[in-house]
């Protein structure tokens, strides 16, 4: 009897049963568990609760004649979970609920949502519903807002977070949506990234031809032209992401950070550049050397 595992399915409804020597599935109020004993070795355990998982609801009639509906959480969740794709995490010390799309990507709700798409998918399904007993859509609908058996707490968080994890790629592009600082970060790493492959330079507008006493980086495209992005506005201080980008024409190599262009040997191509939105831009620059 010291060796059993005592399995209380109102709170482990995804409990493993391969891996356990004996197992007791205790029936209980909120499932319909077979008991079962066994001692040593690996079962196979008859639970017709893994069957009703999804049971959202009985439909009991009081002695009086009135309807009386019981809620399942666990059925309402796992509807919310395996239905319609919700899930619960968190991140950076913070929780949130979210949505997997139809790129199989999980996206960030608002909690509000989630009782939403519930009432949805009840008005759009609810003859094929587990519910335990008769009742119309209406009454039922009546005692679902008389109850609102969907709230933002530890029991639905706890269900929704359990075996779930986000991929790393999912995790980054949430972080690029709420964390401005890891976004900037990222940006700006792709950037220098981008810049060092495509062979650019370094140096400092000493000139003023772009942000005087700024960061600059060049590259020959052809001949005496040159394409150039610089940080107008950055300092060590505040680090400011933001490029923009020119060509040139030169009579000679560098001399735009030695001497002074005339206004037509400049040409501003985009300024406040963003990598993921102008990339197009920078190849068909590329594209069209002639």
């Amino acid at each position: 009897m010291d060796d059993c595992l005592r399995i209380d399915f109102r709170h482990f409804p995804y409990a493993d049963y391969r891996s356990g020597n004996v197992l007791f599935a205790e029936p209980c109020e909120d499932s319909a568990a077979w008991r079962e004993w066994c001692c040593g070795g690996m079962i196979d355990v008859k639970i017709d609760f893994l069957e009703n998982m999804d049971k959202i609801a009985d439909i009991v009639k009081t002695q009086r004649g009135n309807i009386k509906v019981k809620f399942y959480l666990d059925g309402i969740y796992y509807l919310l979970k395996n239905k319609l794709g919700y899930r619960f995490t968190s991140i950076k010390g913070k929780g949130y609920y979210l949505k997997e799309n139809k790129n199989g990507l999980f996206e960030i709700q608002n909690f509000f949502n989630l009782p939403d798409d519930f009432r949805g998918y009840v008005y759009d399904n609810f003859d094929t519903l587990k519910i335990n007993g008769e009742i119309d859509l209406s009454d039922f609908m009546n005692a679902y807002y008389d109850r609102l058996p969907i709230r933002n707490g530890s029991y639905g968080k706890s269900f929704l977070r359990k075996d779930f994890e986000l991929t790393a790629y999912n995790k980054h592009l949430i972080l690029m949506e709420i964390d401005s600082k890891y976004r900037k970060e990222y940006e700006m790493q792709e950037m220098y990234t981008f810049l060092k492959n495509n062979n650019f330079k370094e140096d400092v507008d000493k000139i003023g031809n772009f942000s005087l006493e700024k960061p600059i980086f060049y590259k020959r495209l052809t001949g005496n032209t040159f394409l150039i992005f610089t940080r107008p506005f950055f300092t060590k201080k505040n680090n400011d992401q933001t490029f923009d980008f020119y060509k040139v024409k030169v009579r000679k190599e560098k001399s735009f950070l030695k001497e002074k262009l005339d206004s037509y040997s400049l040409v501003n191509l985009r300024l406040g550049f963003n990598l993921e939105r102008d990339i197009d831009l920078y190849n068909k620059v590329i594209d069209n050397v002639s």
